[in-house]
């Protein structure tokens, strides 16, 4: 593995049309950089601007997902409502990052969603708040830490997907309960409309990402 490609921790083409890919960052921002050519002068300018070091290490390990995805380089744009697209291209995209993770998700036409958390145990004093009575209640009480983690997750995910119109966590979204394994699937719905989703998730080391397309 060349030392460009050292940090591409897991690179899938999903059954579904998807291609899936999780960036483990542990790069300087100079030596995230020096993965760019076509772009390193416009994306430069870009981190300049964000004081976070944290920040700019998200912004740019995103990036070189992309590209490694879509086999050229590309930057992202973003609309009114928060959602990332590819300039020029027709592809749709989801994108998340958290404490030293980067992943992308990425299909040709279909819209897509994909989150990816660090189970913590500081999602316990917020779990009333984003899942409801009836979810609680199946909690897997042995595994409460993952199970809480991958449903709020999957709500991440649904959000996304849903065109971010699903605000209330606790009330506009609804998991069905499942037994927790370290991949699998889980069945979403968004209530607003009715509309059931199919989600896949994977756990890897204290980690787990959830993700899904229309």
């Amino acid at each position: 593995m060349t030392e460009k490609n050292k940090m591409l921790f897991y690179n899938k083409k999903l059954i579904n049309g998807c291609s899936l890919a999780i960036w483990k960052i542990d790069e300087s921002v100079e030596q995230l950089l020096s993965h760019f050519s076509t772009y390193k002068e416009a994306i430069t300018t870009q981190i300049a601007s964000m004081k976070s070091e944290k920040r700019q290490k998200e912004f740019l390990s995103v990036r070189i997902l992309i590209s490694k995805l879509l086999g050229s380089e590309n930057n992202v744009v973003y609309n009114n409502n928060g959602r990332p697209s590819l300039l020029n291209r027709e592809e749709k995209i989801s994108i998340s990052h958290t404490q030293g993770y980067a992943s992308v998700i990425i299909h040709p036409n279909r819209t897509v969603g994909v989150d990816i958390e660090q189970c913590r145990e500081k999602i316990f004093r917020v779990k009333h708040k984003f899942l409801s009575a009836y979810e609680l209640a199946h909690v897997d009480l042995q595994n409460e830490l993952k199970y809480l983690t991958l449903l709020w997750s999957a709500k991440e995910t649904l959000y996304k997907l849903s065109e971010n119109h699903l605000v209330e966590f606790d009330e506009d979204m609804e998991i069905e309960p499942l037994t927790l394994s370290s991949c699998g699937l889980l069945y979403i719905t968004d209530k607003k409309v009715g509309k059931r989703y199919e989600l896949s998730y994977q756990f890897f080391d204290d980690f787990v990402i959830v993700y899904g397309a229309e």
